[in-house]
């Protein structure tokens, strides 16, 4: 079996891979109070000398770390791989890959390798092989790298445009949009929540909304906007396809691309008619399209840097 970890820690939520074992929760930590510590919760975690909450256990936290920044992921990625690594019971591990949106990359690829490669967190002590990876390069091998394509990965804060010419990633032409991904449509959500209910919500738990198909259970009710969101979701479609197509670099593209390939967890959210009709592929597992296609990019030759 692979021992390759392949991690995609997003603004919204972490997804990983680690042979057949695949894995999301929210990319949520916060400050852990006194009185958790005091009765030495098991699932605290104790990195940079604080104990935080991670993953679902910080979601109802007053001292939430809002995920918003690729500063965030420098600093607190030990802590998600910690967390996973745990829950995978600690498995032998060759390589892991973490990954960047191209907006981010050049600038926060070296920060990013070197707070992963070896860190502490509850008195252990990890070294790691770590391999950036580009957001939409894991999705282009998960689809057994087309040709000529272009891979729209759509994540919670950020869209990556990867274009491949002649079987090579044209560095020059893709790009990374910042706060043009599915919270947008988590802001919308959060906005008729307060419309209707005179409550308001953090887009995160509108996230959360919609990835329940518009149902959830908060604060001891039941709450139903699937209706509202299927509005929302075709209204959405349109303005992610124009944000991509209406890039002035991407328009003159369009005709020489044989394959358009739409994947990442806002996938989800996208309506399927308008998808279909413009002849985009969305493939199985969209959300996990980044990490498994990291494992085939880890484990072929010319990538082992």
């Amino acid at each position: 079996m692979s021992q390759i970890l392949a991690t995609d820690i997003g603004y919204g939520h972490t997804k990983y891979a680690y042979g057949d074992n695949l894995g999301k929760f929210p990319s949520l930590i916060s400050h852990a109070v006194k009185s958790d510590v005091g009765i030495g919760q098991s699932d605290l975690v104790f990195y940079n000398g604080e104990y935080y909450h991670v993953g679902n256990s910080a979601s109802n936290s007053p001292d939430l770390i809002l995920p918003n920044s690729p500063h965030f992921l420098v600093r607190y990625s030990p802590a998600f791989l910690y967390y996973i690594m745990k829950k995978l019971e600690f498995p032998e591990i060759s390589t892991i890959c973490v990954s960047l949106s191209l907006a981010d990359y050049k600038e926060h690829k070296n920060p990013l390798k070197s707070s992963c490669s070896n860190f502490l967190v509850n008195k252990k002590y990890f070294e790691n092989k770590i391999l950036v990876v580009p957001q939409g390069v894991g999705i282009w091998y998960f689809c057994n790298q087309p040709k000529n394509a272009a891979i729209i990965d759509i994540g919670f804060n950020t869209i990556d445009v990867l274009v491949v010419e002649d079987s090579r990633l044209s560095v020059d032409k893709s790009f990374g949009l910042v706060d043009k991904g599915a919270v947008i449509l988590a802001s919308n959500v959060a906005k008729i929540f307060y419309a209707k209910y005179n409550d308001q919500i953090s887009k995160y738990l509108a996230n959360e909304i919609l990835l329940n198909h518009g149902k959830i259970k908060y604060e001891r009710k039941e709450y139903d906007l699937s209706e509202d969101i299927a509005k929302l979701r075709a209204n959405y479609t349109e303005k992610v396809l124009a944000d991509v197509f209406d890039n002035t670099d991407f328009k003159g593209l369009l005709k020489s691309i044989d394959t358009l390939i739409v994947a990442g967890g806002g996938a989800y959210y996208l309506d399927e008619d308008s998808i279909e009709k413009r002849g985009i592929l969305i493939p199985d597992k969209p959300d996990y399209a980044n990490v498994l296609g990291f494992i085939k990019y880890a484990e072929s030759p010319e990538n082992d840097t």
